[in-house]
């Protein structure tokens, strides 16, 4: 059965061993973005975990057209949750004062740009959003994130085209 297939199988009847099938098959590649981002391997475990345990009640509300793609996204936020949740207010507290008033002004403005940019990437359609999150942020080239999500050459570019521009036209509303 494909992802999909079990996806759809799962929310009818939500047999838990469905999603075991797809923890089966993309637990490593959940790992491998897991240790791109926390570069440290009991902590990617925990993701993974943390990841296919947040799918059992994720999958039975969200509709999920390409699973590979989601659970790149949705791995990669929860590195980026968990590495927030560790810099802890006495590391900076001790950057602030590390720096001088304009510096720090220019950090926060950048980190509140950042936050928007990330929310505004959350909201695009799964597959736009990992290749935006590949080829800009991850900096991988056509040919290796059609190798990674599976896309053919031509769906990657388009979708990197339309997802800058839907990127664009939201970061404008706001």
């Amino acid at each position: 059965m494909s992802d999909e297939a079990l996806i759809v199988a799962y929310r009818e009847n939500q047999d838990k061993k469905l999603v075991g099938v797809l923890y089966e098959r993309h637990a490593h590649l959940a790992f491998g973005t897991a240790m791109k981002y926390l570069k440290n391997t009991s902590d990617a475990d925990d993701i993974v975990m943390q990841v296919f345990e947040k799918l059992l009640k994720e999958l039975l509300v969200k509709d999920v057209q390409q699973f590979k793609p989601w659970l790149y996204v949705v791995v990669k936020n929860q590195c980026l949750m968990q590495l927030r949740k560790k810099r802890g207010p006495q590391e900076i507290i001790k950057e602030l004062e590390d720096k001088s008033a304009d510096e720090v002004a220019q950090k926060v403005q950048l980190e509140e740009k950042l936050l928007e940019m990330e929310g505004a990437l959350s909201q695009l359609k799964p597959h736009q959003a990992t290749c935006i999150q590949l080829f800009y942020l991850d900096e991988l080239c056509y040919q290796e994130i059609v190798e990674r999500t599976g896309f053919d050459l031509k769906k990657v570019k388009s979708y990197i085209q339309n997802g800058k521009r839907n990127l664009q036209l939201m970061l404008e509303k706001r």
